[in-house]
């Protein structure tokens, strides 16, 4: 039996085939037109993550200079839709530089907010909640550096001037008393 020569070339591009097919098939279907955008500039909106739930933290979209009671810039947030709209990024840069960063996002089966902050400091805090009249409550609890249960609660509270005010506040006897961690008052950048 004569035995035929295949070109090292042609076996590699036969070979290949299968998965050239694949990528156009793949290109092919992400071919789809892009979401909607939101009118107010922060990115498209996909429509399923446009109803009224998804848009209750819109009031902190935006780029934000943090300040304390005395207007000293405690550090910048940039706050923007991402995932077309179905959640929304932070990403915080303290006055010391050191940076963090939360996830958010509704969920409409419990009409829940949820964020998962990362800092860069090695915090990290798990929270939901909910709008309370304007503003956004989130909860959550936390082992401490003895073992003791941490409650943490943010709240972020829109303002008639356009500012807003977060107030994150902890407990350490079950919500009985309350202490400040952080008390911010957010200004739009110009």
């Amino acid at each position: 039996m004569t035995r035929t020569s295949i070109p090292t070339a042609a076996i590699m591009a036969l070979a290949l085939l299968p998965m050239v097919a694949a990528a156009q098939s793949q290109t092919t279907a992400s071919a789809t037109p892009p979401a909607p955008t939101d009118p107010d500039g922060y990115g498209p909106v996909a429509p399923n993550c446009s109803e009224v739930g998804y848009r209750a933290f819109d009031f902190w979209l935006g780029d934000w200079t943090v300040e304390d009671t005395d207007g000293g810039q405690l550090g910048t947030n940039t706050i923007s839709r991402i995932s077309n709209g179905c959640a929304v990024l932070e990403y915080w840069i303290g006055g010391s530089g050191v940076p963090g960063q939360s996830l958010n996002h509704f969920d409409p089966a419990t009409a829940t907010w949820h964020q998962r902050w990362v800092g860069g400091n090695g915090q990290i805090l798990d929270l939901s909640g909910r709008l309370d009249g304007e503003s956004m409550v989130l909860t959550g609890e936390r082992e401490g550096p003895n073992d003791e249960i941490i409650i943490d609660r943010v709240t972020w509270t829109p303002q008639a001037d356009g500012s807003v005010v977060q107030d994150w506040q902890v407990s350490q006897d079950g919500g009985e008393s309350w202490q400040a961690a952080f008390y911010g008052i957010y200004k739009r950048k110009d």
